[in-house]
């Protein structure tokens, strides 16, 4: 995105900065993240920003939408995975934990194949509605997971 805005290269330093504590953000509020309704909203939040980003054509707005989207990604992620080792025995759960993360990174590679198929045929604004759609479709997974026991959500 930043590219095909022609962001001053000046900025590309602290904008990227910006962007990657996002995660460190997204520890720190995933404990406040409790209750369905939350992630509900996180999630819808998440798909407005993604929605944003097809549309949006300067650099500070598109440091916003990624830094809120990074952000709830990170949140979104803890979560799930609170969840997961809350239902599973010790046991079974780095071995999960691990198939969890394998199939993760089995998926991502032809879905970033095609994002940078389409990017480089049509325009990164383009792609950015295959994100769009993995992102509604990941919501919808993530409330279906979410479901199985409401009550206990909340990543500590």
């Amino acid at each position: 995105w930043f590219i095909a805005v022609a962001m001053p290269v000046l900025y590309y330093g602290p904008v990227y900065a910006l962007v990657l504590s996002c995660f460190s953000v997204g520890g720190f509020l995933s404990k406040y993240m409790e209750g369905m309704r939350t992630i509900a909203i996180s999630l819808v939040v998440m798909i407005a920003c993604t929605a944003g980003l097809v549309f949006a054509r300067d650099f500070i707005t598109i440091t916003i939408l990624q830094v809120i989207l990074c952000t709830g990604l990170a949140v979104l992620t803890i979560a799930l995975e609170h969840n997961l080792h809350d239902h599973l025995p010790s046991k079974v759960r780095a071995g999960a934990s691990s198939a969890v993360s394998t199939l993760s990174r089995i998926l991502i590679i032809p879905f970033a194949l095609l994002f940078g198929f389409v990017a480089e045929s049509q325009n990164i604004f383009d792609a950015t509605y295959l994100l769009l759609l993995i992102l509604i479709i990941g919501s919808i997974a993530a409330i279906l997971a979410l479901r199985v026991n409401p009550t206990k959500i909340a990543a500590s």
